[in-house]
């Protein structure tokens, strides 16, 4: 039989003492030999949008093999979450391992962000209209990426390989600027 007890994240100190607690003892409705085995195991998940995901896919799932072929006592699930967007969940036996799980994650989850002299707002403000829309979705296509216009603060991040973002970067900033010229 197995039971898990779940301890708040914030309380990691006296779940530690109540973990150590416990190790060993016999509940009285058990044998004298069903001990009480206790195993540390830390959590984390992050959850990618549907497009974001769609373009990052094939890096999310090496990273998360390599997670796998280290052999420390990682685990993670990956699921589908009924929005369409992705959630991966990651377990551990130490916070540290968790916090570098996640790291690889996060960068693949926050994408490259398009810095260029030339991308000023009136620029940027052409990915408002219907014809910047469909410039952006037709570079998408094209790069096998996802464009995510930050309209509050005029960024524009990519997300997808390096080789396929360096793509994108350059035609979407030669497009943009070709369109704002005429």
């Amino acid at each position: 039989m197995k039971a898990s007890i779940i301890f708040d994240g914030r309380l990691h100190l006296e779940a530690a003492k109540a973990l150590e607690y416990l190790q060993g003892k016999v509940l009285s409705v058990c044998l004298s030999w069903q001990k009480i085995r206790c195993q540390q195991l830390f959590h984390s998940s992050l959850t990618y949008t549907a497009p974001v995901y769609s373009a990052i896919r094939k890096q999310v799932d090496s990273v998360l093999e390599s997670f796998i072929d280290n052999d420390n006592g990682v685990e993670y699930k990956l699921e589908e979450v009924a929005n369409g967007s992705w959630r991966v969940d990651l377990f551990a036996n130490a916070t540290k391992t968790v916090v570098e799980l996640r790291r690889p994650l996060e960068k693949l989850m926050r994408g490259r962000t398009i810095n260029h002299e030339s991308l000023t707002q009136s620029v940027l403000r052409h990915l408002f209209s219907p014809p910047g829309i469909n410039l952006m979705r037709s570079i998408q296509q094209q790069t096998q990426t996802y464009v995510l216009f930050d309209k509050r603060n005029f960024n524009v991040r990519v997300f997808g390989s390096s080789s396929n973002t360096a793509a994108t970067k350059k035609k979407l900033i030669q497009s943009l600027l070709t369109y704002h010229e005429s």
